[in-house]
């Protein structure tokens, strides 16, 4: 019996479509490398590349669906696997037939490459808002996949728990933006306040038409953007005028793609359109009222609807690896107006050197105009001398969070006594871990310690993946991240 049962257990994974593990782990075989954004590649292993005269890759989706690639007959014999091309909700195999110059064939080198096709998702944010005239809004930015992805459809549940198609997303103007739906469909508009089971889903067109459904979970509140209210920083005497401005570079990320124009400004207009964007930001379109076009060039006009952009920094978490450290430990805190609101911005104004607009980046804060006030041509404003904070009494101790360990299924941090500790990791591959074990929240005890333990997998993408934690305590929050391997 004890010599049949290895032979039961494979049987039986066949018979339920588990992946099996190719027999030899050395040796010619191919592997697959999966890209964040993009194709994934196959390749071969263990072969003369110099003596393969073509290979042609076999796909088998996770409906038992075949496919292959053209036959490759460079020198690399690396091939694209268009994985939207075939069902990825699951497990996927990929194989090939090689083709040696002396004539010899080898076919499943390896034996076959189980690929988990969930990898595809891109994951990301999804959000909805009330808008100030009682409509919905939604927006979907994806955390990878985002040049492969060739729309968005967003669907609102009412408030009885019944769906309604609300409408096309539309792409940002650029690489770090996503989709938006400024006002969901209007026949649905009221709907979703009747009851309490609201909530808003999206789903993503691949290039071939296929969709995948909730790449994230559903947003089930929407949040009513504030009317801006000046911040308390408002210059003396200026009433609803504008707001002091300070360092133009704050957890603004590559900040060398900006040209300072003026370090302090003060416009008005009304928010023409909002979006997220990948690096945290927003990005706002303001129609600027009537005497102000000097904030404004030939990129504004023909790329931007004629409109001044506007960049609040760090107002959502970054999924684009390169804005994660601008952001780390703070959240903007600027109300964001609606679209529609007129208001009075004051911020930096700058130069886009990458898309040729400009801007007023970082934004420094909103106001609503006061009633007396006409449009007219707001001009620079001087930056007050900035006021050092008064230092911390001796005997408070500053919040701070330290990663003391960080391994790919477990972190340990220490921080202040009563802090409540958050972890999120992010794996090699770019997309974040869910499992169970990152959900809780623990209250760091005497010692100021906190941890996490979390399932891991043998299918994770090899590499360097990055720990997050994040520690609040009266009101205060800080962040710190530390990488990890994954071998």
């Amino acid at each position: 019996m004890r010599r049949l049962l290895p032979v039961l257990i494979a049987l039986l994974a066949v018979a339920t479509n588990l992946p099996v593990q190719p027999a030899a782990a050395a040796g010619p075989r191919i592997d697959v490398r999966i890209n964040t954004d993009g194709p994934w590649t196959a390749y071969l292993i263990g072969f003369d590349n110099s003596q393969v005269f073509s290979v042609t890759y076999y796909v088998r989706d996770a409906k038992e669906r075949w496919r292959q690639t053209p036959p490759i007959t460079a020198a690399s014999t690396e091939g694209d696997i268009r994985w939207w091309e075939g069902d990825n909700a699951g497990f996927e195999v990929v194989t090939a037939h090689v083709k040696m110059r002396n004539g010899k064939s080898v076919n499943d080198p390896g034996g076959w490459h189980w690929v988990d096709g969930r990898h595809a998702n891109p994951g990301g944010l999804l959000a909805g808002y009330l808008n100030s005239d009682g409509s919905l809004r939604a927006e979907y930015i994806p955390a990878t996949q985002a040049s492969v992805i060739k729309g968005i459809e967003f669907w609102l549940r009412d408030g009885l728990g019944h769906w309604h198609d609300a409408g096309p997303g539309v792409l940002g103007d650029d690489e770090d933006s996503g989709w938006a739906l400024d006002r969901l469909k209007s026949s649905i508009d009221a709907s979703w306040q009747q009851g309490d089971q609201a909530a808003l889903s999206a789903h993503v067109i691949w290039p071939n038409g296929s969709e995948l459904i909730d790449p994230v979970s559903w947003a089930t509140s929407f949040e009513r953007s504030p009317t801006a209210v000046m911040p308390t920083t408002t210059n003396a005497g200026a009433g609803s005028g504008p707001v002091a401005c300070g360092d133009p570079t704050a957890h603004v990320y590559n900040p060398s793609r900006l040209r300072l124009l003026a370090a302090c400004v003060s416009v008005t207009g009304t928010i023409d359109a909002i979006r997220t964007e990948r690096d945290g930001d927003l990005h706002i379109l303001l129609k600027l009222d009537p005497g102000q076009d000097k904030y404004l060039n030939a990129k504004n006009v023909s790329d931007e609807r004629g409109d001044l952009v506007l960049e609040p920094v760090c107002v959502r978490p970054p999924t684009q690896t390169d804005a994660t450290s601008a952001c780390t430990g703070y959240t903007n805190p600027v109300q964001i107006p609606s679209v529609g609101s007129h208001v009075v911005v004051s911020g930096a104004w700058t130069l886009d050197i990458d898309h040729g607009w400009q801007e007023i980046h970082p934004v420094a804060g909103f106001g609503p105009i006061a009633a007396n006030q006409p449009p007219g041509n707001p001009t620079p404003i001087a930056v007050p001398a900035p006021t050092p904070p008064p230092p911390a009494p001796p005997t408070v101790r500053q919040l701070f969070v330290t990663i003391t360990a960080s391994t790919y299924g477990s972190i340990a941090a220490n921080t202040l006594p009563g802090s409540v500790c958050s972890a999120r990791v992010r794996l090699p591959s770019g997309n974040y871990s869910v499992a169970q074990g990152l959900a809780i929240q623990p209250l760091a005890g005497a010692d100021g310690n906190v941890s996490w333990s979390y399932g891991t997998t043998s299918r994770t993408m090899k590499g360097t993946g990055t720990s997050f934690v994040n520690c609040t305590l009266n009101g205060l929050s800080v962040g710190a991240s530390a990488p990890f391997q994954v071998f």
